[in-house]
């Protein structure tokens, strides 16, 4: 199974937990990791969002290939 993101999901992503890991380094706290979640359900696109703590981030439809 592959699960794709656009161009600017990653970088919306990636903005997301570069903010949240340079808050936490400026605290001189571990940073986080966080959760990807895929939901796929009928008749829905397959969305995607990440969780960090109770920080949430949607990333919105995603592509699904089976192998």
């Amino acid at each position: 199974m592959v699960i794709t993101l656009t161009s600017e999901q990653q970088a919306q992503l990636f903005e997301w937990v570069g903010r949240i890991t340079e808050a936490h380094v400026n605290a001189e706290a571990m940073p986080p990791g966080y959760t990807l979640h895929i939901e796929v359900g009928a008749p829905f696109s397959p969305d995607a969002w990440v969780m960090c703590g109770s920080a949430r981030l949607e990333l919105g439809d995603v592509d699904i290939k089976l192998s």
